[in-house]
Formats: structure tokens, sequence, C-alpha cells
């Protein structure tokens, strides 16, 4: 018990990347598998293995957002909560973090280093841990760093589940035979799993403050929920049909995961640096040099640890070869089996990754990918300010959430051959059933290209899921219209002189490659594509054919774009030229157009000035810290 991470290491290095494990369980050790397994629609769903660890609360199993197996329920309890876990909320408890990473170095630095005493770090770690999640989830620390001990027996009785679930979920058929057993259970008292009890100890505590307050769970913090249990009951009272055990599955998982995960974290990133002390010697100097500048504060705050690149580094790096779960996230092949790096995998044969082994995946992560090498991490400056001045990482360092959607049959994602699954209906409904999923009501709509085409569409059907449009070099498409290829060329050499969809078509074959495009990326297009265009040409052939028309026509949607409206165009754009924006002005009473020098890719060719007119176009319109970012 507790090796199965290195013996499939060893399994994996014997046998390669595909090991049958059991009977009817193959391990996989690719990191590139990843997606064909746990993606969205791969349809794998999870095995026998997830129940096993369903918790007990007075007797009644209840289970959780992670080890529920079934997708309707999943969904049900994620959505009120999901938003909670964006990065802009998970920020507003930044300063109950920072209370309790105070008060744990005070008191190491009392009890270890004023003393000259030897310190397990080991339990102290896992106390911190225990006492920050019990701070962000109920703003009150249990006392374990205080103490110096597991308060009443409950890290000890949660390790106890973590090895039953380790050796019973193996063998599932056991866990119903035994603690799940309904006769079993009927002749013993009603019980609660440890994690249960210490969760309900700890909410009873809770509502006691809240009745000491006039202001009741909303508390400082700029009248939003102190903690993430407040969170919870305001979600609660949102939704009255949510049954009373979510809370208590939410809580639970706050706890259990958090405190269980940074703990183990924490620890290999302390046992990583210490096995490699030229790591640790520069962490100490890269912290000097920015302490210097007055860059960090005395508790580092996320936003400035943003800019300490080699801790960062070394955070992933031990990541990278200590993750936190040591066996497979198993899953189910679905009906008509799956196959897999090339190996057919049948029907109800479970299969998963041990992220221990794909870590250690040579072909992604290099030759040395079983030594410690936080430099793999690490890119050239030019490569870092690409990457910063990049809309989806620019962005989210401005508190935004991100929800960026692969266009069907291009991103790494779904593919279908079909030209009726690329209508825009269709796809947009799917886009509302994402942020329903991510209990997001509006977002901001952001699109290029054809993706301009699914965002008209989006802001057509629902409009009261966006704040906002905003169109880079294709702009807003009535809807009703049908696609005539010879007006088309006909009009824009009316308006600008020559067929734009002509010269598309003919110019411009071969030559060097774009400045704004890197090998790297030209490399990612090629991989991704592997020279199949035709599920990407549906795009083209739904336009073409005019598959649309007939429900934009029985659905009498309104031409009028009454949203707020950016509209950023290249003015040397030879495919959507600008005078395009003229055959729709009249149907956007609220819009803003910004021209840009360039051609059609304004989001690549002039990334600082996308983003500047973005940024002040969402101020404009709503508070960022109050709004979701979508790029479609």
């Amino acid at each position: 018990m507790g090796h199965a991470h290195s013996h499939d290491i060893k399994l994996h290095r014997k046998y390669g990347d595909t090991v049958r494990i059991g009977p009817n369980a193959v391990s996989i050790g690719s990191a590139t598998a990843t997606k064909a397994i746990y993606g969205i629609g791969a349809g794998l769903r999870k095995s026998d293995l997830y129940p096993v660890q369903y918790n007990y609360s007075k007797g009644k199993l209840i289970p959780g957002i992670f080890t529920t197996t079934d997708e309707q329920l999943n969904k049900d309890m994620k959505r009120p909560v999901s938003s909670l876990y964006s990065l802009s909320n998970v920020l507003h408890h930044e300063g109950l973090v920072d209370q309790t990473i105070e008060f744990f170095i005070s008191e190491l630095k009392r009890k270890f280093a004023d003393t000259n005493s030897a310190c397990n770090i080991d339990d102290w770690l896992h106390f911190f841990a225990f006492d920050v999640m019990s701070e962000v989830t109920f703003a009150r620390r249990i006392g374990f760093i205080e103490r110096g001990t597991d308060v009443d027996g409950t890290i000890a009785g949660i390790w106890k589940r973590f090895r039953y679930f380790g050796i019973v979920g193996q063998m599932p058929w056991l866990d119903k035979l035994w603690d799940k057993s309904s006769l079993i259970n009927a002749l013993l008292p009603a019980k609660s799993s440890a994690i249960v009890t210490f969760t309900f100890t700890q909410i009873k505590k809770r509502i006691e403050d809240f009745k000491n307050t006039t202001e009741g769970p909303i508390e400082k913090n700029n009248g939003q929920p102190i903690d993430f249990f407040s969170q919870f009951l305001k979600a609660k009272f949102n939704h009255p049909e949510i049954p009373d055990w979510y809370l208590t599955s939410w809580t639970t998982s706050n706890m259990l995961a958090g405190s269980d995960s940074t703990a183990i974290y924490l620890r290999s990133i302390i046992y990583y640096l210490l096995k490699n002390p030229e790591s640790y010697r520069k962490i100490l100097d890269e912290l000097s040099d920015h302490e210097n500048r007055g860059k960090i504060s005395k508790v580092i705050t996320w936003a400035e640890a943003k800019s300490l690149n080699y801790l960062d580094a070394c955070i992933k790096e031990a990541g990278r070869l200590h993750p936190v779960v040591g066996q497979q996230f198993e899953r189910v092949a679905p009906i008509g089996g799956i196959t897999v790096n090339g190996h057919f995998i049948p029907e109800g044969t479970v299969v998963g990754i041990n992220p221990w082994v794909s870590h250690r995946d040579k072909t992604v992560f290099g030759e040395d990918a079983e030594a410690w090498n936080p430099d793999r991490w690490l890119v050239e400056k030019s490569e870092q300010h690409r990457m910063e001045s990049s809309m989806l990482v620019y962005f989210s360092s401005k508190g935004f959430g991100i929800l960026a959607v692969d266009l069907l049959g291009y991103g790494d994602t779904d593919k279908p051959l079909s030209v009726s699954e690329y209508k825009t209906k269709k796809i947009a409904s799917e886009i509302i059933e994402i942020l329903d999923l991510e209990n997001i009501t509006k977002v901001h709509g952001v699109a290029h290209d054809f993706g301009s085409l699914l965002l008209s569409r989006i802001a057509n059907y629902y409009p009261d899921r966006l704040y906002t449009t905003t169109f880079l070099a294709v702009p807003y498409s009535l809807p009703g219209q049908k696609f005539d290829l010879a007006k088309v060329n006909a009009l824009t050499k009316q308006v600008a002189g020559f067929e734009s969809l002509e010269t598309w078509l003919y110019e411009g074959r071969g030559g060097a490659l774009a400045p704004f495009i890197t090998e790297e990326e030209r490399e990612t297009h090629f991989s991704i594509f592997q020279g199949d265009y035709g599920p990407a040409l549906n795009w083209y052939r739904n336009r073409i054919k005019n598959y649309d028309y007939d429900d934009e026509i029985t659905a009498e949607l309104d031409p009028t774009l009454s949203l707020p409206t950016l509209v950023i165009q290249g003015s040397e754009d030879k495919i959507a030229v600008p005078q395009l924006l003229d055959f729709v002005r009249s149907y956007i009473p609220h819009l803003r157009s910004r021209p840009v020098p360039t051609g059609h890719w304004v989001h690549l060719e002039a990334k600082d000035t996308v983003n500047q007119y973005l940024e002040e176009f969402f101020s404009d319109v709503k508070p960022v810290s109050s709004v979701h970012g979508s790029d479609l």
C-alpha cells in the first residue's frame, strides 16, 4: 500500500506506453493521451473507484463533485459554486491566507528557531494547510498551528480513510460488502466520516459567529462574503431548490481536497529544494534581489509572486515530479471502445493515466524527464514578452475569468465531419451550455473571423447572456441573409477596388513565416491539423450553402445589435476589408470602431493596442472586477 506510483513507473519503463495492469484495466503513460481520456466530449465515464470515496453524514452517503459518477448530478452540484473558484474570487481570500502565513512563521520561529530545536516540517506543513483552509472556508483557524498537534485526530482519521480508498478502490465490490453494506450499517449506529464530523463542528461554530454579528455572513471585505462557507450559504439562499446536503458536500470537499493537496505540494517543494541546494540558493538570490528593489512584501502577494520566475519554475517542477495523486484517475471505455495512442481499448475496460508516469514522459519533458530541472519551465525573455502580451494572459492578469473556446473543427478538440454540426444555432446553444455549467450569467464576447459569425448569432439568440460584443477584423453579421460569393466580391470591388475573397484565394501563397507567428506556433498548428483541414472547411461549406438561413428565418431574429459593440479592423486587411462595417453600421446603435494598421490578424499583429482598446471598452461598460471575459 502506498507505492502504486512507483510500481506504475516501473511497469511503463518495462512494457512501454500502454500496459495492461489487471484483467480489465489498462494504464496509459503518455501525457499526450490526457485529452483523449479526460477531455470534454471524450465520453468516458468514471469507474466504480469513485463511489468508494463517498463520505457518510449521519448514516447517509453524500457524493461530492469529484466522487459522483452521475454526470447530471456533477453539473448540478458545480453550477451554483463554480464561479467561487475563479481567480478573481479566490483573491478575495488572500488576506485570510496571509494572516495564517504570518502566524505560522511566528510559531515556527518561537518554537524551533529561537530554541534551536528540531522541527518535523512534514507535520507542520500539514498543520498549516489545515489551518489555512479552515481560515478561508470558515474565517477561523482551528488550532493545528497553535497547538502543534493533530486536533481531535482529524488528520489521522482522514489518512485512515485514504488507506481504505487506496486498497478497496481497486476492488470496489468489497466496499459494497463492507463499508456501504446496508445490512451491516443497519446494525451499527449512524456514522459520519471523520472529515464530515470535523466539518459539522466548524459549521456550528461559524453559524454562532453569524448570530453574534449584525452583518451575518457578509463581513468586512467590501461587502463580499468573507469566507467560502458564507459564499456557500449565499449560493444555497439563491438556489432554494438545492438539497441541504449539497452544503455539507461543498464544505467537506473544500476542506479535504484543499488541505491535503496543499500539504503534499508544500512538502514536495521543500523536499526538492533541500535535495537541490543550487536551486535553493537561486531562489534566495531571487528573493533578495526583489526585496532590495522593493518589489515584494514581507508576506508576498499573488501579484508580487508572478514576477518571481525561478520560484515559479521550482514550484511547477516539484508538482511535476511529485504529483498530489499517485494512482490512475480511472475512466471506463465507452460503447464501441476507444483508440488511444494507436491501441484499441475495448468498451467497458477501465483505463487511466497515473500522473507520476505521464509527468515523466520524455516526449513532452525531454530526455531528463526523471531529473529535477526547473530551467525547463523558463523561457527566453522575448518569448516571455510574447506570452505576456497575448490577450488571454493579459486579461487574466487583470482579474478577468477567461473562457477560451476552440472553434469547432479548429483547435485540439472535436472535429466532426458532418456540415450540419457546424450550424451556428447549434453551436451557440452549446456555448450557452458551457456558461451554464460554469455558472456564468454574462460575459464580454470577443471573436475573430468565423468566431465573429458565431458571436453574432449568440448575440441574436441569447442577447441577455452578453455584456458586450467585440468583433476583430470581421464585423457583425446580419441574421437571415443568404451568403452570395459573387455579390461579396462585387461589393468589395466597388468599395475597395478589388474582390476580397478572390484576392485571399489567389494571393500570398508561400513565402516566409509572418513575423507575428513563432516557429513553435507553426509546428503546433500542423500538429493539431495533421494535414486534415476538412472539418475546419465545414465553416466555409456551411456559409456557402446557407445552412443557417432557415433557422434564422424561423426564429425571426432581430437584426439590430443593441449591445455595446466594439469593432477593431485592420486598415490593410485584404480579406475582411474595413468597408464591410459600413453595410451593418446602421444596425449597431452603440458602436465603437477602432482601426489598427494591420492586416487580417489584428489581435496578433497589434497585440498591445488591441488589448488597450478592449480594456478601455470593458471599463466604460462594466467594472472590471465584476465580469467574466470570454474569447470565442
